[in-house]
């Protein structure tokens, strides 16, 4: 996270540069090249203003040609393609071409590496702190734990597994326990809802008789 946010900085400053180099040259000036006496100087501009100067003036617009302001374009969009690499996946443009839901889910689970390392190191702390709560409350320190949550990457279940989930256990393949720790898994239950509670509810269910 130091290498992202060091890398974020730097487009920020680059970002001030190319912002202020758009503005001070982006400005129409106009100058004029001749002898001019103090009367003749011109001291307004526009379509309804005439000048009106001596023989041999020349004027002009300055107007910027350098290529200071690609390189300066060019270094942001360097460090954004850079802060890309580091996990900062919100500066990437998305991906047109078509992607397997596995390569998805693989890619996804990389990137969320740095962040279950985060979340575990802050589910910790928030654990000693609530815990010392609890000691000064005269509860028992060690029942309070904190997990985060780390499923940053959808992994649903298809409908063809489910399918084969629902045949397996039909044909005493696998348990009925087995069944539901895999629809949970694949976030096909709503997430909280113990075995018993599934096993409840489908006990309570009527089955619809066609008419």
């Amino acid at each position: 996270m130091a290498d992202l946010a060091g890398m974020n900085l730097a487009h920020y400053r680059n970002s001030a540069d190319y912002e202020q180099s758009l503005f001070l040259t982006g400005q129409p000036t106009p100058w004029i090249a001749g002898r001019l006496e103090a009367r003749e100087r011109p001291t307004a501009i526009g379509s309804g203003t005439i000048w009106h100067l001596p023989e041999g003036c020349t004027v002009g617009m300055l107007e910027f040609t350098g290529a200071g302001l690609e390189a300066l374009r060019q270094a942001m969009l360097d460090k954004e393609a850079r802060m890309v690499q580091l996990g900062a996946r919100l500066l990437e443009a998305p991906k047109r071409a078509a992607e397997t839901a596995e390569a998805v889910r693989l890619r996804g689970e990389a990137e969320a590496s740095s962040l279950s390392i985060l979340a575990e190191t802050v589910g910790r702390g928030l654990t000693q702190a609530l815990r010392h709560l609890a000691w000064w409350q005269g509860l028992e320190p060690e029942s309070v734990t904190v997990r985060l949550n780390r499923d940053f990457v959808e992994a649903r279940l298809t409908a063809p597994d489910i399918l084969a989930l629902v045949e397996s256990w039909q044909k005493g393949a696998i348990s009925r326990r087995t069944l539901y720790d895999n629809l949970r898994d694949g976030e096909v239950l709503p997430p909280g809802r113990s075995y018993a509670e599934e096993q409840r509810l489908i006990e309570t269910e009527q089955p619809e008789i066609p008419a």
